[in-house]
């Protein structure tokens, strides 16, 4: 909260400061020391953003550090938890699924799980707070431009709607040639004396390469 409030701070710092170097009112009578009343003026707005770039930076660092902790504790549970659940399974689910390819899977999976409990979770709660922050401010300062500017969220949502789309998509058919990808490492790997006797390396490295170009 106190990170996602840091920038409509920052905007109602800003506009204050404008609004009052524009005041002509302000100018005029400040008369002979008008540089001495923009100086001070300028150093209340130095400090108050280098106050609130210190709070933003300890509570993002503070929040970020335990949603980091947090996602990667539940993706070491998770794979805990695959792991027993794999050791309890029957041989024909090892036919049907490649065992080859779980391990570089779970460890694909786990990637997208920590960051989705941890640094992203931590990203949602701040601009959210931002986006509400950010619309209060604008509907106090300027309510008609604000309205305005609501009508243009719905086509944006659109836009993020169909380009998650196109991620998703993307990150699943990448997970599936990593898989490939690994599945072959290990094999070669596992029988190495063998690919080396049959000369069989620029095969294997291309084959891979082409995995990988996939993803």
């Amino acid at each position: 909260a106190v990170s996602g409030c840091a920038v409509p701070t920052w905007l109602i710092l800003l506009a204050n400061g404008l609004d009052k170097f524009s005041n002509l009112g302000f100018l005029i009578n400040a008369g002979a020391n008008l540089m001495d009343v923009v100086q001070e003026e300028l150093n209340k707005l130095v400090i108050a953003f280098a106050i609130l770039g210190g709070i933003s930076l300890l509570s993002g660092s503070l929040y970020v550090s335990i949603w980091t902790y947090t996602g990667e504790k539940q993706a070491l549970r998770i794979k805990e938890k695959f792991v027993k659940s794999a050791f309890h399974q029957d041989a024909e689910w090892f036919d049907m699924n490649n065992r080859d390819e779980l391990p570089t899977k779970v460890a694909n999976s786990m990637i997208h799980i920590s960051g989705a409990i941890g640094r992203q979770m931590a990203d949602l709660f701040a601009n959210l707070w931002s986006s509400a922050g950010c619309l209060a401010v604008a509907l106090v300062l300027n309510a008609p431009l604000a309205l305005i500017m609501l009508l243009i969220v719905p086509v944006v949502v659109i836009f993020i709607a169909i380009i998650s789309c196109f991620i998703r998509k993307a990150s699943k058919q990448s997970g599936h040639s990593f898989g490939l990808a690994g599945a072959l490492a290990t094999e070669v790997l596992a029988g190495i004396k063998t690919v080396a006797s049959l000369c069989a390396e620029p095969w294997a490295i291309s084959i891979y390469g082409e995995h990988v170009l996939e993803a």
